[in-house]
């Protein structure tokens, strides 16, 4: 998939969708599936080196994501199927990550609307502290917390229907680059407050 992106059908006779994509420079990419209402898509991405990543709350709906990491260099496979048999078209689109950095005692603000469906943060933690990271959305967002550590493990929170606020404790033993994604649950869009804090 390129820039321009691609458009694809869940149904009866296809019920999986395979793109890749390979990045063409060093920056960090967000792939995204805008399913029909009637989709609840389920993404699911292996790295070039075989890292295999399940991008999908089941039975969520709305727009998934995905954060490629140009670091690992190389061809992303994406397979695009249906939770539950749900079938559909769907839009998928690859734009460069717009990164906010952050660090440890900050406090961020950002907001989750249709143009920007998912908010990227990065952060270094090197002296091995754990980690408190919270989300304080509005009344109108449901947060789904993303951690991507340094080692590229990944961890996810949510309230789910409930909204309200999110955290995520971190021991910080992995030292180096940290990766928080933030979206909407069942695409949800509002403004948030995003903290990194020691301890």
């Amino acid at each position: 998939v390129g820039s321009s992106g691609v458009s694809a059908n869940i149904d009866a006779t296809a019920s999986a969708a395979v793109f890749d994509f390979e990045p063409p420079d060093s920056r960090t990419y967000v792939v995204e599936v805008k399913p029909a209402i009637t989709l609840d898509a389920v993404v699911q991405m292996t790295e070039p080196n075989g890292v295999f990543h399940n991008e999908d709350w089941g039975a969520e709906g709305g727009t998934e994501t995905a954060l490629v990491d140009s670091a690992v260099k190389g061809r992303y496979l994406f397979v695009v199927t249906g939770f539950e048999t749900t079938m559909g078209k769907f839009d998928v689109s690859v734009r460069p990550a717009d990164m906010v950095e952050t660090d440890v005692g900050d406090t961020k603000s950002a907001t989750i609307d249709a143009s920007n469906p998912a908010a990227v943060f990065e952060f270094d933690a090197s002296d091995g502290r754990p980690l408190t990271i919270s989300v304080e959305p509005d009344n109108s967002l449901h947060p789904v917390l993303q951690l991507i550590d340094p080692t590229g493990t990944s961890e996810e929170v949510s309230n789910f229907d409930e909204g309200g606020a999110v955290t995520l404790p971190v021991d910080g033993t992995a030292k180096g680059r940290y990766r928080v994604v933030v979206r909407g649950y069942k695409s949800t869009t509002g403004r948030f407050q995003l903290s990194v804090q020691a301890g």
